[in-house]
């Protein structure tokens, strides 16, 4: 076993999460790696010159009439399969985004288990239940990841919550746009979380103090409470920005 030990960093394709308002430019930052092909499920890459498949109206897996799956009809996960087997000149694979996929992802654990609602069963056992549809899911983007060295950038909005510090004062949080289990799930896989927001200051009005931004978008990769954030690749600079692809790359690969 002593034969397969390897050192030194390796070069391999992301593993990312991107989180944040609408609006703050999650599509366009993903529209920046390489040779991108689009999982669209909310259409938000209409007006955008990009390769992409419309996944708004497919279900996440389809089943024939006795209920086994249909590797021809077309679904979320079919298009996993074909992104994984056929061939194609893509780098990159967008999911845009997760918070979109995960009624489909209800939809077929209902289906699976024959339940009218995710609250039918109680206690969120439905909710554990669904961790198989996300496996499934996240199984076949580590499949395309590994075998096709294709990036996987993952998309997803953000929600504000009201959270207390170590010592208990109140303050918002900003996390991702996922049941808590599924977001559990994608914060450990990925090996980038970064949350995308505006540049902000403050400015003082009649004594009274406001955020306000000039339109400058930065993207956070290390966690400091207020929002979900992680880096695997040794990065503790500052916010990086302007905000695409190759400036990415160069501050975590520098």
């Amino acid at each position: 076993m002593l034969d397969f030990i390897t050192t030194g960093a390796l070069d391999q394709p992301w593993k990312i999460l991107i989180h944040g308002m609408p609006g703050v430019g999650k599509t366009s930052l993903a529209a920046s790696f390489p040779s991108p092909v689009f999982a669209d499920l909310e259409g938000s890459t209409d007006r955008y010159e990009v390769a992409r498949v419309d996944l708004r109206q497919m279900p996440f897996s389809a089943m024939d009439e006795k209920g086994n799956v249909d590797k021809d009809a077309p679904s979320v996960m079919n298009l996993m399969r074909q992104l994984r087997h056929a061939d194609h000149q893509y780098k990159t694979l967008v999911i845009d985004t997760l918070d979109w996929l995960e009624p489909k992802i209800w939809e077929a654990t209902c289906r699976r288990l024959k339940i009218p609602t995710m609250e039918t069963m109680g206690y969120g056992k439905a909710y554990m239940e669904a961790d198989k549809e996300w496996d499934a899911f996240k199984t076949y983007c580590n499949y395309i990841h590994a075998e096709r060295q294709m990036n996987i950038v993952l998309l997803a909005h953000t929600t504000q919550n009201r959270v207390y510090d170590k010592d208990f004062n109140e303050m918002t949080r900003w996390d991702i746009k996922l049941q808590k289990r599924a977001a559990a799930r994608f914060i450990e896989w990925a090996e980038l979380i970064g949350f995308l927001t505006y540049d902000t200051y403050l400015t003082r009005t009649n004594g009274k103090e406001s955020s306000k931004h000039d339109g400058k978008r930065v993207l956070m990769v290390h966690e400091i409470g207020s929002y979900v954030a992680k880096n695997r690749f040794g990065y503790d600079g500052e916010p990086i920005s302007p905000i695409n692809y190759d400036t990415m790359k160069g501050a975590l690969h520098g």
